[in-house]
């Protein structure tokens, strides 16, 4: 008689428990540059920035720490608030420009026009020049006294306009000049958005008797609905911190009638060199852009709830 013996069984599951996984390193080497170049320049600075508005500044060294006393000054003066109201309106009027162009531009690009190509080049050429130059040029057009335009009104006997050195007429300049170099940007999100839109949506509309009108505020405008919320609020974003063309352009002025927030910051801490309160507008400026973010996550997400 036969008898078998009992064999033990070795399970995969036993060799993988007492065997240890590699880990594969060599895409965090990859992606350690990069890493490392943006908590040295992006996330280190910030902290710094923080531990700065908390702090007494003397240029740039930490003499005692204060707590939310810069917090308090920069809130209670009276400046912050008229810096706030600037800001608010020019933010504001800018992005009202920027819509409305930035649709014209995309729906009249989106048609069989002759000549798109070269069209389409010319309206991103703003987009693509660098602030300072842009600025510097059109500064030289509506300077009043060698501008370009005003002497062009001299010349056939009309008065001057005071593009930079009114009150009104410079904030309606900044914001134009706004409205010029962003739109392209604009341009291209919208563009991108109309040309998913499939066209017998609007065969069917124009068979039911829909109007351009109707076309537009029933189909275009809700199946873009992202593209826009995306390019309103990276573009309200911008805004708030743009500061380059306000500096080239006025200064802040006339009578701080164009000193948004962010001038205010550039002004205290490296014309006035208070470092301290400068840090702190800086940290007011991150909290305005993180409440535009939020409100765009939740835009978005409503949508896509819809």
């Amino acid at each position: 008689m036969i008898t078998s013996r009992a064999v033990p069984r070795v399970t995969t599951f036993g060799r993988m428990g007492r065997t240890r996984r590699r880990i594969d390193l060599f895409p965090y080497l990859l992606c350690a540059p990069t890493v490392l170049l943006i908590l040295c320049l992006t996330v280190l600075p910030a902290l710094y920035a923080l531990v700065m508005s908390l702090s007494k500044v003397q240029y740039i060294e930490l003499q005692q720490f204060v707590g939310l006393a810069n917090y308090v000054n920069v809130l209670s003066d009276p400046l912050t608030k008229t810096n706030l109201l600037v800001t608010a309106k020019f933010v504001g009027g800018s992005i009202i420009g920027f819509v409305i162009v930035a649709f014209i531009l995309a729906l009249v690009l989106n048609q069989p026009i002759v000549g798109r190509p070269a069209f389409r080049t010319a309206v991103l050429i703003p987009w693509v020049t660098t602030q300072v130059v842009s600025t510097l040029v059109i500064k030289w057009l509506v300077d009043f006294d060698i501008g370009f335009v005003d002497q062009a009104l001299r010349s056939v006997g009309l008065q001057p306009i005071r593009f930079l050195s009114d009150a009104n007429n410079a904030m309606l300049t900044l914001i134009g000049i706004t409205v010029w170099r962003a739109a392209p940007y604009g341009m291209v999100l919208l563009l991108a958005g109309l040309q998913t839109i499939p066209a017998d949506l609007y065969e069917a509309a124009r068979v039911d008797g829909a109007n351009a009108w109707q076309r537009f505020t029933r189909i275009t405008l809700p199946l873009v609905r992202a593209p826009v919320l995306i390019m309103v609020v990276m573009e309200s974003m911008g805004l708030v911190s743009l500061v380059t063309p306000i500096l080239v352009l006025t200064g802040g002025g006339p009578a701080d009638a164009t000193e948004v927030f962010a001038l205010r910051l550039f002004k205290e801490a490296f014309t006035n060199f208070n470092m301290g309160v400068g840090a702190t507008i800086a940290m007011l400026v991150f909290a305005i852009d993180v409440v535009l973010s939020g409100v765009y996550i939740m835009l978005l997400g409503r949508k896509d709830e819809a």
